[in-house]
């Protein structure tokens, strides 16, 4: 990769893999760099408008969203669109959230967890579902999860979204060793309904 740095997201879509954002060690970035697994070879493209950290990110058919992350807007989408080389800005979110992570599945976009603030010594860590539609462009509530974390691991699989590992809030300094899956059509936002502990 031809920028170092941490806490950057990488997102696949239209066949490349894309790094963007991230801590370079004394500051935040906004650097987007494409990778093509054809050709083994990177190019820069477009920088983010603002640079963060600790970002959620997703790609889906050719676009790139970033949501959250450590920036003085953590509330911003920002929309990477991958054939024009160019950003836009999505609808923000409804919620604050730091280390938050992101998948796409059943044509939509979830992001889980993280913290509600940017002092890693309240612990103020969520298990919050947020929803994205991408093509409508709107926001609307998942079913919370069942244990308070955040930079935990998310994947989708069948359909399904799970969740694993990641800081706890319930013992700070500490980790989860927890996985648990959410079913998006057993939707309700006021329960648990939804999520299932895997093991």
């Amino acid at each position: 990769m031809p920028s170092v740095r941490s806490k950057c997201k990488a997102a696949g879509a239209n066949g490349k893999l894309f790094v963007i954002g991230g801590y370079n060690g004394s500051t935040s970035v906004a650097i987007n760099e494409e990778f093509n697994p054809v050709t083994n070879t990177w190019s820069t493209k477009a920088p983010m408008p603002k640079a963060k950290y600790q970002a959620a990110g997703v790609g889906t058919t050719d676009k790139i969203f970033i949501f959250h992350g450590e920036s003085s807007l953590a509330i911003e989408t920002l929309i990477f669109d991958i054939i024009n080389n160019s950003w836009s800005y999505g609808p923000n979110a409804p919620l604050v959230l730091i280390g938050a992570t992101a998948v796409y599945v059943n044509n939509e976009i979830l992001i889980y967890g993280g913290r509600t603030d940017s002092s890693f010594a309240d612990y103020q860590w969520c298990r919050v579902l947020q929803r994205y539609d991408p093509v409508k462009g709107t926001w609307s509530s998942g079913a919370y999860g069942i244990t308070d974390r955040g930079d935990c691991a998310v994947a989708a699989l069948d359909g399904k979204l799970y969740a694993a590992g990641g800081y706890l809030k319930s013992s700070p300094g500490t980790y989860s060793r927890a996985l648990e899956e959410y079913t998006p059509q057993r939707i309700n936002s006021a329960s648990l309904l939804g999520w299932l502990a895997a093991n």
